[in-house]
């Protein structure tokens, strides 16, 4: 009754303005169930984002975060929220400590997720080797069930680039060649691909050419 009667009091900013209860209720956050923080921190961050108080909905999302039983949905809400104020930096460090602290109790595709929007926050931010590092763990997430595409890597390379991390890149580009029609041919055939349709080995080419500079670089002939 009284988690009704709290609701009801905040839902409405006529009634009472987020940043007028939120100080009120943040020191009680641990006396709720997680479904109660849920609720709370969901209407009052809603709340301050529809009165353009993205800095008072980032810290309301930050504290439903901290709290055990918060969900993916949650986290989502917090890294927009950050981004909202202006701190992508920072909604990818808060999103990417949520994410280890959860990631056991995730699925691969929730980690891809929330990967994907650490990398696209840590750039925003001007954090390549964040980004870089969730890129990584996307890979990894995604390597069993889903194929190297070209997005895929190119958007690592772009990255890896940016914060000199290069050569990490260099097992899933062999992942990559190995997966392309191109590295089942022999040399025979790839010269004769050469002749009559050269540009059709562009892709093939320029990522060969990248893995063998990798290898020169490392003395590793």
């Amino acid at each position: 009754h009284i988690h009704a009667l709290l609701l009801g009091a905040i839902r409405y900013v006529d009634v009472i303005k987020p940043h007028d209860a939120w100080p009120v209720i943040e020191p009680h956050l641990g006396r709720l169930t997680s479904s109660q923080v849920r609720d709370v921190c969901k209407v009052l961050g809603n709340n301050a984002l529809a009165l353009a108080n993205p800095n008072l909905a980032s810290q309301i999302w930050q504290s439903a975060c901290d709290s055990p039983g918060s969900t993916m949905d949650m986290a989502m809400e917090m890294a927009s929220a950050y981004q909202w104020s202006a701190r992508p930096l920072q909604g990818a460090l808060s999103l990417n400590t949520w994410l280890k602290v959860h990631e056991k109790n995730l699925t691969n595709d929730e980690v891809v997720s929330l990967s994907q929007r650490i990398g696209r926050l840590a750039m925003e931010g001007g954090k390549p080797s964040l980004a870089f590092d969730s890129w990584l763990i996307e890979m990894k997430s995604s390597s069993e069930h889903v194929a190297l595409a070209r997005e895929h890597m190119e958007r690592g390379w772009s990255w890896a680039v940016q914060c000199d991390r290069r050569y990490e890149l260099k097992p899933w580009i062999l992942s990559y060649l190995a997966q392309m029609s191109e590295s089942k041919l022999s040399l025979k055939d790839l010269a004769d691909t050469a002749k009559r349709a050269p540009d059709s080995l562009n892709e093939y080419r320029r990522w060969l050419l990248e893995v063998a500079s990798l290898a020169d670089w490392n003395a590793e002939f």
